[in-house]
């Protein structure tokens, strides 16, 4: 997950690549959310505690797909 976010900064705020941010992003959200459910089954508070991080993913999501679109 930390190598993901790391590529889609490099992606979006250096390289200015929206595409490959959305793309990126995209990919974090399905590790993320993958890793949410899976996590659940064996600790609930650990996985709730990735709730919180997963919708602000969702959100910034929705704003890389703006922007991507708007541009």
């Amino acid at each position: 997950q930390l190598a993901l976010v790391f590529c889609w900064g490099v992606a979006f705020f250096l390289l200015q690549e929206a595409l490959w941010a959305v793309g990126l992003i995209l990919v974090l959200d399905a590790v993320v959310l993958d890793y949410t459910f899976i996590t659940f089954k064996k600790d609930r508070w650990a996985s709730l505690c990735f709730v919180p991080y997963a919708l602000w993913l969702l959100w910034l999501t929705y704003l890389n797909i703006y922007l991507y679109l708007c541009n």
